[in-house]
């Protein structure tokens, strides 16, 4: 902090005095007078030296990878979480806790029909039985995963035209048993499309535009 300058004038001398006092304060200066005038000149100290100023090259940006995705952005065979309902549709034998739609067919329960799976759920279609979903036509939801089990007897998917999601994951398992899978066609989405058989019953698998795609051949 600063503080003021004191100043004392003798007027019969025509003397000036100037006391000064405070931190980091150098006054000089000559005092003269004439005629009655008195005129005061000092010089100031000299100016502080400039601040440095720096500056640093930014660091670069993050390291930007990509990869083959599905449809909407999602790497292939990444499956979002269904957000599910409220209340599980009337359509689902249950729903699990994530978020799939269950679909059970037996025996000759769900033959020459069409199935269409629930949207905000997965679907999980279980064939299971002689004709169980014989000639049925099965659509699965538009985004999220979709799957299709055949066991149980002859025909438990055959001639099944299974239209897979357009974002989800889709597959299909055909079981050992004899014309389980015979006729399937399985149509697939943008997403990962996989059929496994345990026999020698295979479904048609049009891989379409799907990032990965697996039919049953050997």
């Amino acid at each position: 902090m600063r503080i003021s300058s004191l100043l004392w004038i003798l007027p019969t001398a025509g003397l000036v005095v100037v006391a000064s006092c405070g931190e980091d304060t150098e006054t000089s200066g000559t005092a003269s007078g004439t005629g009655g005038t008195t005129t005061s000149t000092g010089t100031g100290g000299g100016g502080g030296q400039g601040g440095t100023t720096s500056s640093g090259q930014g660091g670069g940006g993050g390291a930007s990878s990509s990869g083959e995705g599905g449809a909407g952005g999602e790497a292939c065979g990444a499956e979002p979480m269904p957000p599910g309902d409220s209340t599980c549709p009337s359509v689902c034998t249950e729903c699990d806790e994530e978020n799939y739609c269950i679909i059970e067919c037996g025996s000759q329960e769900c033959n020459d029909t069409t199935i269409t799976c629930p949207p905000n759920y997965g679907c999980d279609v279980i064939c299971e039985g002689l004709d169980a979903c014989d000639t049925t036509t099965i659509n699965c939801p538009d985004t999220y995963g979709c799957w299709v089990e055949c066991s149980g007897g002859a025909d438990a998917c055959g001639d099944v035209q299974l239209n897979c999601s357009t974002d989800g994951l889709c597959g299909v398992e055909c079981s050992a048993d004899a014309s389980v899978c015979e006729g399937m066609v399985m149509t697939c989405g943008e997403n990962e499309c996989i059929a496994e058989c345990a026999g020698d019953s295979t479904p048609t698998v049009d891989c379409g535009d799907s990032c990965d795609c697996m039919d049953c051949s050997p």
